[in-house]
């Protein structure tokens, strides 16, 4: 057991279940993509921001997901 650690890095705790093969609109309806275990992986930040070339992360920006799979900016969160 990893005991929650990321597992690419193995050094933070996991914080994202990320898709292997990325989610798309070609991909979106194969369950095998979408929903199995072989296709998930548990990552922290920081190796989930490499994957998708984040630099770091944002204060208060969250993302939504445009029809490719690509993260897309939606606008602050207002507390």
């Amino acid at each position: 057991m990893d005991g929650g650690l990321c597992q690419r890095c193995h050094e933070q705790l996991g914080r994202i279940v990320h898709h292997r093969i990325h989610l798309t609109s070609e991909t979106i309806d194969n369950p095998d993509i979408c929903y199995g275990f072989q296709n998930l992986e548990y990552v922290c930040l920081d190796c989930h921001n490499v994957e998708h070339g984040f630099k770091h992360e944002i204060p208060g920006v969250r993302y939504e997901f445009s029809p490719d799979g690509d993260p897309v900016p939606t606008p602050p969160v207002k507390n």
